[in-house]
């Protein structure tokens, strides 16, 4: 109940932490402390390999939120969020086709092979330099419903999604968002 003494607490806790943070991940390196054209470059080769199977992703929830919020990743973020929309209409559907994508990608190369054979749901893209990309599943139902696991579960309209709306990002880079953020980040938290 003293907002003043966790601050403190907090501000030096930070000052420890120096370049990491800590979060259900556990200890892991500040998203902040990457050059953002680096950052963004990554994030962008992951979509273009996603996008060239033909499936489309964008940025959810705590990256999006930050984009949203503060112009750019969360300060004590550690990895970047993507949903990617599965060609689905239902949840029987949208399994399938996520288990067969995950199997395809990690034979390019595109996921973590050893942590993706571990989830069951979501799993993560593999980067070159350690940067972490959860990756998602989502769908559209037949009613024009999204459901995006976990956070989103028919809450939204596809018009609240597609098309996807690019969100600056450092300056002259762009990801793809939601078409209206501010709806989907509703639902999530």
């Amino acid at each position: 109940g003293r907002s003043d003494r966790f601050e403190r607490l907090w501000a030096r806790v930070q000052v420890l932490l120096g370049e990491f943070t800590v979060t259900a991940h556990g200890y892991s390196p500040r998203l902040t402390l990457r050059p953002a054209d680096e950052l963004w470059s990554q994030v962008s080769r992951i979509l273009e390999q996603l996008q060239a199977v033909g499936y489309q992703a964008f940025v959810n929830p705590g990256t999006l939120l930050g984009l949203v919020r503060d112009g750019g990743v969360i300060a004590h973020d550690d990895d970047i969020d993507l949903a990617v929309l599965l060609h689905a209409d239902d949840e029987e559907a949208a399994a399938y086709e996520w288990l067969k994508l995950r199997r395809s990608r990690r034979g390019a190369g595109l996921l973590d092979t050893e942590l993706d054979q571990r989830r069951t749901v979501h799993t993560k893209a593999d980067s070159p330099d350690g940067l972490t990309l959860d990756l998602f599943p989502g769908w559209v139902n037949d009613e024009g419903r999204l459901y995006l696991f976990p956070y989103c579960y028919g809450d939204v309209t596809t018009d609240d999604v597609l098309p996807l709306n690019p969100i600056a990002v450092d300056g002259h880079t762009h990801v793809p968002g939601p078409a209206r953020p501010e709806a989907l980040l509703a639902a999530n938290y």
